[in-house]
């Protein structure tokens, strides 16, 4: 039978506040919009930990292990302007909690599904993008909206460090908002055909990963 959405709202609710799951929080980008005609392709992977709320218990950890993700997305310049991008993150929840008082831990996993258009603000430093996500779980679903600020401080073009202020917005039976802030660095040889992303972030859950980018038809995107 399938459950009301209020109930999958209350449900992603309890991940949150319980200690079982922890959204997304990654961003593995910079400032710059791609060029009219250039894809961005991106490969990541991400850990997620938080804090047990049950410190009563013996056995209880100051951190638990949430989920890994692994991820891929596309993003592609129409014109210089506009873009569109595409992400899918598999979610593996490494945390065994009870579901609905059932006998048996459960260990469930996750897909999320994001669209999203990056927006100049200032020219390679500094741009918004307000992606709407999806968290599948089992055939249910939860929609999200993740306004982020993206910052680029580039020193050259082998490094750069980028911010994230952002907030998650989940979104059921109900809104639920959830403040968040990350941090990365963007390491190359050269930043406008490649990178290395590592980056951490916290929104209540401490989060680190690394991402992999490549930009294709660079050089007809700029002729």
């Amino acid at each position: 039978m399938r459950r009301p959405l209020c109930v999958l709202f209350l449900f992603l609710a309890a991940f949150l506040i319980q200690g079982c799951f922890a959204p997304l929080n990654s961003v593995f980008e910079n400032a710059t919009l791609p060029s009219k005609h250039e894809l961005q392709v991106k490969a990541s992977a991400s850990t997620y930990y938080g804090p047990d709320f049950d410190l009563g218990e013996e056995d209880s950890k100051s951190l638990i292990h949430y989920n890994d993700n692994l991820g891929l997305a596309l993003r592609f310049g129409f014109t210089d302007k506009f873009n569109l991008g595409l992400r899918y993150e598999h979610l593996f929840i490494r945390n065994e909690f009870e579901l609905f008082d059932d006998n048996e831990p459960y260990r469930g996993k996750l897909n999320y599904f994001e669209l999203s258009s990056k927006i100049n603000l200032k020219k390679d430093k500094m741009a918004l993008d307000i992606p709407v996500g999806l968290y599948d779980y089992e055939g249910e679903f939860i929609f999200a909206i993740d306004p982020r600020y993206i910052v680029t401080f580039r020193k050259s073009q082998k490094l750069e460090i980028n911010l994230f202020p952002k907030i998650h917005i989940f979104i059921g039976d109900g809104i639920q908002f959830n403040p968040a802030i990350g941090a990365g660095l963007g390491l190359s040889s050269d930043l406008d055909k490649w990178a290395f992303r590592p980056e951490i972030g916290l929104d209540g859950n401490l989060f680190f990963g690394a991402g992999f980018t490549v930009n294709l038809n660079k050089k007809a995107a700029d002729q």
